[in-house]
């Protein structure tokens, strides 16, 4: 069935025009000359790049169906049904459509009308692809040194003419499973029916150079009335690549915890980090692990009391609150009073970690007693206040001075 409307109740000829190179072969079972109910002869002029094919009926023929026969596949209309050139349709391929004449042997022009039927399946359009999936912008993935690992659906397709294929082409060559490079990367989805009708579609993948790192931290020691403070806290990361420092702003809650992430990290393989509440708290060291997408830094409990930031809680820190250094606010509630005082007795002696990768070697030593000439050479004159029984010497007299008096 070529598909015109009761073309098989009458006789004469049609003459098909076409360019050659849009011919594909026929079938391995074709319709020969003489074929009942078929009369087909061809002739093809090379120099004129045209093939002309006449097919009549038998004067007389009932126009039964000829199976498992392919009169001629031509890539300007569609045909289903039997889209492979099996059965009693005749396969149409458009890809694209052809500026193809049908003429009749007096040179008037035929349109071809193709009619369905519950046997034969109009298919004049290309595939429908639908749930493509969306386009996609993550980060490295932590461990994964400059990739991702991402996941994409399928989209569906929907044809007249059936099976399709859904095949998926990445733009960097490699399978759809594996991982993919920072910069961006296109999945092509082509569907193609049966009938040689193709769609196609596009989703991108985008990977971004950086790595993030999500951290929790606890501020040790009351923090009362500090809710919602938000502190400074100092970071340094140790990768394979060296050392990536950051500061950056978190806000405790009234706990005195917090939860926070650094987005922006060089892409490394990161193993230990060290966190630091700027001019309040001591240095903790924590170990940073793979958590699938992004790096986790193990809960950091950050003591409070290190006044002038040297690693340790003592008798300076102590010289600090007492001249009310503004930074001996320590549970960050607006005032320096006696709760702060309390957190840095309960301190007293501590010491904070090094830094990631080194050794505890030359860790500083808590100082119990210096004297006023040390502080002033230490560049800490403003310290003698806190001698509060004038001996020369800042030492823990001065501290339950301090205490008796109530200050």
């Amino acid at each position: 069935s070529v598909g015109l409307a009761n073309w098989w109740k009458k006789e004469g000829q049609y003459i098909f025009v076409y360019n050659p190179a849009k011919l594909q072969p026929a079938a391995t079972n074709p319709i020969s000359a003489g074929d009942s109910p078929f009369v087909v002869f061809q002739t093809i002029n090379s120099a004129a790049g045209t093939a002309t094919i006449l097919v009549s009926t038998t004067p007389g023929s009932t126009g039964a169906p000829v199976q498992s026969k392919v009169v001629a596949k031509l890539r300007f209309v569609v045909a289903a049904a039997s889209c492979d050139g099996t059965g009693t349709s005749v396969g149409f391929v458009p890809s694209p459509a052809l500026p193809t004449e049908f003429t009749d042997g007096f040179g008037a022009a035929i349109v071809p009308q193709l009619v369905a039927s519950s046997t034969f399946v109009v298919d004049d359009g290309a595939p429908v692809i639908s749930n493509v999936p969306a386009n996609v912008t993550v980060q490295a993935q932590a461990g994964e040194g400059n990739f991702a690992v991402v996941t994409l659906g399928t989209p569906t397709v929907s044809d007249a003419c059936s099976p399709t294929q859904l095949t998926s082409t990445r733009s960097d060559g490699q399978p759809l499973a594996a991982k993919w490079p920072v910069g961006t990367t296109t999945v092509t989805w082509r569907a193609v029916d049966p009938c040689g009708n193709a769609t196609t579609a596009t989703t991108t993948v985008t990977v971004q150079p950086y790595n993030t790192m999500s951290f929790t931290a606890s501020w040790v020691n009351p923090f009362g009335g500090g809710a919602g403070a938000v502190r400074p806290v100092t970071i340094s990361l140790l990768g394979s690549a060296g050392t990536v420092t950051r500061t950056v702003n978190v806000t405790v809650a009234g706990n005195g915890t917090a939860s926070f992430s650094v987005t922006d990290l060089p892409v490394d393989n990161y193993s230990c980090a060290t966190l630091e509440d700027v001019t309040r708290s001591l240095r903790r060291k924590v170990a940073v692990t793979d958590a699938g997408s992004t790096w986790a830094a193990g809960n950091a409990a950050l003591v409070l009391g290190d006044i002038i930031a040297d690693e340790v809680v003592d008798v300076l820190d102590w010289g600090a609150y007492v001249v009310l250094n503004p930074n001996a606010d320590l549970n960050s509630d607006g005032v320096i009073n006696s709760t702060d005082g309390n957190i840095i007795l309960a301190n007293f002696g501590v010491r904070g970690d090094t830094a990631c990768g080194s050794a505890f070697t030359d860790a500083p030593q808590p100082i119990v007693a210096i004297s006023v000439q040390e502080l002033v050479r230490m560049g800490l004159p403003e310290l003698a206040a806190a001698d509060l029984n004038r001996d020369g010497v800042l030492d823990e007299v001065d501290i339950e001075i301090h205490q008796q008096r109530g200050q």
